[in-house]
């Protein structure tokens, strides 16, 4: 914007405004050769100081804008404990941790709306905050997206833009982020530019993002993703079905502990529930 291009200028009005002074300092007590030498070295070493630190130096941001941190929330308690859902968590960490400067292992869950895909990964999240996870994967900050809210209403062009804005906050420091992409076939739908895009983002590449999960439904995984086997290749699906009636009443046990412990259900009780619901609702999924 106009805006933040005229604080651009000013503070690099500003940054050469020092080396200035410094030189008419110098000159006024020798001579302006010396004065010039003497400001060209300050200048050029502070100058590789500022950009060691930037590049070395400077930790890695916890909050970047568009993204939200789900390690940092799991960290402060923000997430509600992830049940029944070992099996799949653990396979999203084996996936990551597969992952090399030479090999990538990029985990799709792939499973109707509303079973719990992003769940899922904010079990991740929580693995990760708590330190549980394999070596390769201890201190990622696992970040989330929404592919929906960020690039279905953008013009091919536009989403692109968008895109690289992303990267370009995370330039330098990918090995610290793992990228969730929910819904991750809007993608896709930006037709060829964007899905070439992020193929070369899948690749074992300077240009890469080495940890990077997504989700999508089976019927958008059909229609955008499996027919291009380019992309597709790059991808390890996991499937995500709706909890079993052992799944469902574990959870439904967890959640009455947590929010009403002073409540005591028998599993017979549960059971009906999920049989109940499995008959009457059908266009959800368990657990309802």
């Amino acid at each position: 914007s106009s805006r933040e291009s005229y604080t651009l200028c000013a503070s690099y009005l500003k940054l050469v405004g020092i080396p200035m002074a410094l030189f008419t300092t110098l000159a006024a007590i020798c001579s302006p050769l010396i004065a010039l030498i003497v400001t060209a070295c300050v200048t050029v070493v502070i100058g590789l100081g500022v950009w060691a630190y930037m590049k070395w130096g400077q930790g890695s941001p916890d909050q970047i804008d568009k993204w939200q941190n789900l390690t940092l929330i799991a960290q402060a308690g923000g997430l509600q404990p992830v049940i029944a859902r070992e099996k799949e968590i653990d396979e999203v960490l084996a996936c990551l941790d597969m992952s090399s400067p030479n090999y990538r292992c990029h985990p799709l869950l792939v499973g109707p709306s509303g079973v719990g895909k992003t769940e899922i990964i904010k079990g991740v999240a929580q693995r990760i905050a708590s330190g549980n996870v394999p070596e390769n994967l201890k201190g990622k900050k696992l970040l989330y997206i929404n592919t929906i809210e960020l690039f279905d209403k953008a013009s091919g062009a536009d989403a692109m833009n968008k895109l690289q804005r992303l990267l370009d906050k995370l330039k330098g420091r990918e090995k610290d982020y793992i990228i969730f992409f929910d819904e991750f076939h809007c993608v896709m739908k930006k037709k060829i530019a964007m899905g070439d895009r992020f193929k070369s983002l899948l690749d074992p590449n300077a240009d890469s993002l080495p940890y990077c999960s997504m989700a999508t439904t089976k019927a958008e995984y059909q229609k955008y993703l499996a027919v291009d086997i380019a992309l597709d290749g790059r991808l390890h699906k996991i499937p995500v079905a709706e909890t079993d009636e052992g799944q469902t009443v574990r959870i439904m046990r967890e959640m009455i502990k947590r929010e009403a412990p002073e409540l005591s259900i028998p599993d017979n009780a549960l059971k009906h529930i999920f049989k109940a619901t499995s008959e009457k609702l059908k266009k959800r999924h368990q657990p309802t």
